[in-house]
């Protein structure tokens, strides 16, 4: 759906290293421009250096800050550091984006039984540069993630 939301540009997506080991699941999540996040802290430093890098040419990076989405469900959980730190040191804005269940209409309603998924995309946020480097972070987390609790109507 975030592929969608963004065509034609290439959307990358970071994901765990040992789904790059899984046998059929690793060519499906290359085919999707996914990249492993590596676990030592050399690598991972260089994993975030080639990102930064990337956001010249304008790269599409989409993480979960909640580090996992869960199926269906629908509030919002704390968020953690690591992709405000990113924006952060990029100096590049954040698209905050929430998926909204809604019950399903017209012939959708006959066939489906779960809710429907809508994916709202709320206006970017950008780093705000009066603050120290570590406040610059949080500032940009807390109010992502208020822009994103609060209520949308479809």
């Amino acid at each position: 759906m975030i592929g969608l939301i963004y065509y034609p540009r290439r959307v990358h997506y970071p994901t765990l290293e040992e789904n790059f080991k899984i046998p059929i699941v690793r060519r499906i999540i290359r085919l999707l421009y996914a990249m492993p996040i590596l676990k030592e802290r050399k690598k991972k430093d260089k994993f975030y250096s080639e990102i930064k890098n990337a956001f010249k040419s304008k790269f599409i990076l989409h993480m979960y800050p909640e580090i996992a989405m869960w199926p269906y469900y629908e509030g919002i959980r704390d968020f953690k550091y690591g992709a405000f730190k990113i924006a952060v040191d990029s100096n590049v804005g954040i698209q905050p984006i929430r998926f909204v269940f809604t019950k399903s209409k017209g012939i959708y309603k006959i066939y489906k039984r779960k809710k429907s998924i809508c994916a709202v995309v709320l206006d970017p946020l950008y780093p705000n540069m009066e603050f120290e480097y570590k406040d610059r972070i949080k500032d940009l987390r807390d109010r992502t993630y208020e822009s994103m609790n609060k209520e949308i109507d479809l």
